[in-house]
């Protein structure tokens, strides 16, 4: 059997109609799921596994996030970090983040995660940025996020390792050294 509907039924048109509204409900839900977190909102609780595989979170203890996606945002904290004993991260609430999404997997075994396992600090690593998608960012800067009960309270972006250490309030490490995005 054969059925085919002309322009002048009217089942053809609550079809388009109910069409148009599906695809504008999945377009609305699809908006909202990649919105970009702002001051005021409220993060969801993360958890990740760091370089050593221990696991950390983002939670209610929290008081800054930062959070890297490429290299040149890496070297900003690996200044703002040289010298520092591991233990002031933990216990200032800093949880260090970093998206490695766009390495390729095998590079990101063999060489990247290795690499940070020569720091003594953890770096909670987000293989597949679903967690952390919705976290702003700058290429090459230093995302912070000043976070109060799991609430943004302020966002910053950092372009040196001192810049850093004053947004959170730590001993400096090396002196300073403007570390640029360009010649990506």
């Amino acid at each position: 059997m054969y059925f085919e509907m002309t322009g002048d039924q009217p089942g053809r048109r609550v079809f388009q109609l109910t069409l148009a509204t599906l695809l504008a409900f999945t377009m609305a839900v699809e908006c909202l799921a990649n919105e970009v977190y702002g001051v005021g909102d409220t993060i969801s609780p993360i958890e990740l596994t760091d370089q050593h595989g221990k696991t950390g979170d983002v939670d209610r203890a929290t008081r800054f996030v930062l959070l890297v996606r490429d290299k040149f945002a890496s070297e900003i904290l690996k200044e703002a970090f040289a010298g520092m004993p591991p233990s002031t991260l933990g216990e200032r609430g800093v949880a260090y983040v970093t998206d490695i999404s766009e390495i390729p997997l095998m590079a990101a075994n063999l060489f990247v995660v290795p690499g940070m396992r020569l720091k003594e600090y953890s770096i909670l690593i987000d293989r597949d940025p679903i967690k952390t998608s919705r976290f702003p960012s700058k290429g090459g800067l230093v995302t912070v996020l000043f976070i109060e009960d799991l609430r943004i309270a302020r966002i910053e972006f950092a372009t040196t390792g001192s810049e850093i250490n004053a947004l959170l309030e730590l001993p400096s490490g090396t002196p300073d050294v403007e570390i640029s995005a360009s010649g990506r």
